[in-house]
């Protein structure tokens, strides 16, 4: 069973999708409800903001010129 999330995905958009969308496929009993007040929603949303920040890092330090900025 594989439980992979591209990396290529760019944007939080993305990784929220993709997250929800393997959260549904392999935990079902879990994946009830992702409305914005349920526990599930925030954990989503958290694991998807730090997807994205980490996205944004790897990308700026694989720049070599400007890469400070």
């Amino acid at each position: 069973m594989e439980k992979k999330i591209s990396y290529l995905n760019r944007t939080y958009a993305d990784y929220k999708e993709a997250l929800i969308a393997m959260s549904e496929k392999y935990y079902p009993d879990l994946s009830t409800s992702f409305n914005d007040a349920s526990i599930a929603a925030w954990q989503i949303d958290v694991a998807a903001d730090i997807a994205d920040n980490l996205s944004y890092h790897i990308e700026l330090s694989t720049r070599p010129e400007d890469k400070y900025i």
